[in-house]
């Protein structure tokens, strides 16, 4: 079975992120981020702790010097990023391949 991920980081929308082939389901991103560490999804559980603290602070930034600091940071975020969507995408990919050798 394909594992479903619905990560949400919206205000705007219900904060559930949904492992249907692990069986795992939160209420938060920050419980979604911390859960899929501890399956090993991500590897570096800090970096994406911070995206998402960057993220919620980027609502209410006034202050030029903090959005400089956090542009900053989502610029070295992308190594990270890409690093977690190429293990993610081989992994599906690879976990879907099994499933039609059945």
């Amino acid at each position: 079975m394909q594992a479903t991920v619905i990560p949400v980081l919206s205000p705007d929308v219900t904060n559930v992120l949904k492992i249907f082939s692990c069986g795992i389901e939160t209420k938060t991103p920050r419980e979604a981020l911390k859960q899929a560490y501890k399956i090993d999804w991500l590897d570096n559980e800090h970096a994406w702790l911070q995206m998402l603290r960057d993220r919620n602070e980027t609502s209410q930034i006034y202050d030029e010097e903090k959005a400089r600091s956090i542009h900053k940071n989502i610029i070295s975020y992308f190594p990270e990023m890409k690093k977690t969507y190429t293990y993610l995408k081989a992994k599906f990919h690879e976990s879907r391949s099994e499933s039609f050798d059945d």
